[in-house]
């Protein structure tokens, strides 16, 4: 929350009953038992705000909303809620009036379960506490004065590439591509039986039978 939210009130949790004791003073360092309360000041409605970085806990009437008292939870200073030894329904709350006086009053739950979710919503609080105080101071960082890299007049940039030499010496290694050399004796295979040379022999053929295709008998009627 920040700017505008800050001046927002949020509700956190709210319960419709809890009981408000007047306490003894704490026997030992361990904390406050809920053993020992006896006396039962107020039974009213709670409820749980936040504003800004300051969370409140107000115990009104369930009827008209009056405030019979209230508790502020916020980082730093004092603990201001406190649970009990003996119990997970019961805490001790630490009020304050206008003046600057305090004293300490015990507060309970009928049930653990809304007591769970009173717990759990003091906890979130405090938690976003933590994180807006880190955020605050990190953006207060100094990271010194900006830097100029653009390139000044007449400067230049050499940039070296790898023109991948080894491929080069291996393509020029390989020859003509890896074209595959001629056979020895070149491509002079022999004509076929049967070829052009027996086509020339057989047409030359014809012209001789014909020349000396009629014997001396032939001829003995023109003498």
């Amino acid at each position: 929350m920040s700017g505008f939210d800050d001046e927002l009130e949020h509700l956190l949790f709210m319960h419709r009953e809890v009981l408000v004791y007047k306490i003894p003073p704490a026997i030992d360092a361990k904390g406050h038992r809920a053993a020992d309360w006896r006396d039962m000041i107020f039974t009213g409605r709670l409820r749980f705000v936040g504003k800004g970085p300051t969370g409140t806990i107000r115990i009104e009437d369930p009827n008209s909303g009056e405030l019979f008292v209230a508790c502020q939870v916020k980082a730093g200073g004092p603990k201001t809620v406190d649970p009990v030894t003996d119990s997970s329904r019961y805490f001790v709350l630490r009020v304050e009036n206008d003046s600057g006086n305090h004293a300490y009053i015990g507060m309970g739950f009928n049930d653990r379960g809304p007591a769970f979710d009173f717990s759990a919503a003091i906890q979130d609080h405090m938690k976003y506490l933590e994180r807006k105080e880190k955020a605050e101071q990190g953006s207060g960082i100094d990271f010194g004065p900006s830097r100029d890299l653009s390139l000044k007049q007449g400067e230049t940039i050499t940039v070296k590439l790898n023109t991948g030499g080894g491929s080069s010496r291996r393509r020029q290694g390989g020859g003509d591509g890896g074209a595959l050399a001629p056979p020895p004796g070149g491509l002079g295979l022999a004509p076929p039986p049967g070829g052009a040379g027996g086509r020339r022999r057989r047409q030359q053929e014809p012209a001789q039978q014909q020349s000396s295709g009629f014997g001396n008998d032939d001829w003995s009627g023109f003498q």
